[in-house]
């Protein structure tokens, strides 16, 4: 579940299937996460994972990205590699069983419009530009708030069209994380880089509409007959704010997409993703 493990040369007989979500190549060039690390040594991860990917069975990637990645990055044979998107990381039976409120209320002076962000680094994902969506559409006349889980607080600005929610943890208190992305209206993600990201999944699996923009590989959680939005790469704040203001008028427009988006939703689990992977591998 990782392009440097296991190290590679491995022992005799052993047989390796990859399921990545990004190669090292585009966690030093587009993530920069080799920034500080000598260019000999990268070079030699980099080999040294061409050579693993070339000994694997099959590498199955999280996002057409990372397919193409390995296959114009490292030489591999594009029979090899596959996509598998994945599931939401989600306890199903407990989605299967719970009673959602079919959608949130129409926004309103009581009632605001609410925006979600849904991940750790504020700034890499996007949190300042989702921010200014929220002013732009407060100065529009509509009242709307940034609701945010899983960044730390010291990362984010001081704001009053922010509503700071912190870690909530899926294993102690799922309940909790599953009532706050379904009252949200909007869930964003303007990434500034992006492999597959389980946010996205997380809410449209819910039915939760994504406002998103196409960058590394987000297209591909951007999943068939779901509520969502992908923009052009790096729209500016008016276009996401128009579309918002124009996809909320009239309301019920909004309701109907919403509940057509959540009879969908079903299909998008790590089961019916493993049973993909099973297919691959066996075959």
């Amino acid at each position: 579940h990782h392009p440097s493990i296991p190290l590679f040369p491995w022992p005799k007989n052993t047989f390796v299937d990859f399921y990545i979500d990004a190669t090292n190549f585009q966690g030093f060039n587009n993530y920069g996460f080799g920034s500080k690390l000598d260019e000999k040594f990268k070079l030699e991860i980099i080999n040294r994972e061409r050579a693993a990917y070339k000994a694997a069975g099959n590498i199955i990637c999280m996002c057409q990205w990372a397919a193409d990645s390995v296959i114009n990055d490292y030489g591999i044979n594009p029979k090899k590699v596959h996509v598998v998107v994945g599931g939401a990381n989600l306890e199903e039976e407990f989605i299967e069983n719970k009673k959602f409120v079919p959608c949130p209320k129409e926004p309103s002076d009581s009632n605001p419009l609410f925006i979600g962000f849904l991940g750790k680094d504020w700034r890499r994902k996007g949190g300042e530009f989702s921010l200014e969506i929220v002013k732009n559409l407060n100065s529009l006349g509509i009242r709307a708030v940034l609701r945010i889980i899983g960044t730390r607080k010291k990362d984010i600005p001081n704001s009053p069209f922010i509503e700071y929610l912190g870690f909530i943890d899926k294993q102690k208190d799922l309940n909790k994380f599953v009532n706050e992305l379904n009252s949200w209206h909007f869930c964003a993600l303007f990434s500034e880089q992006e492999a597959s990201p389980r946010s996205n999944i997380e809410n449209i699996r819910l039915g939760v509409p994504i406002i998103s923009h196409d960058i590394g590989g987000i297209r591909s959680t951007m999943i068939e007959n779901s509520y969502s939005k992908l923009f052009n790469p790096f729209p500016s704040v008016r276009e996401v704010s128009d579309w918002i203001v124009s996809e909320i008028n009239p309301y019920e427009k909004y309701y109907q997409k919403r509940l057509l988006s959540k009879k969908f939703s079903s299909s998008i689990t790590w089961e019916r993703e493993l049973l993909k992977i099973k297919r691959i591998i066996n075959n």
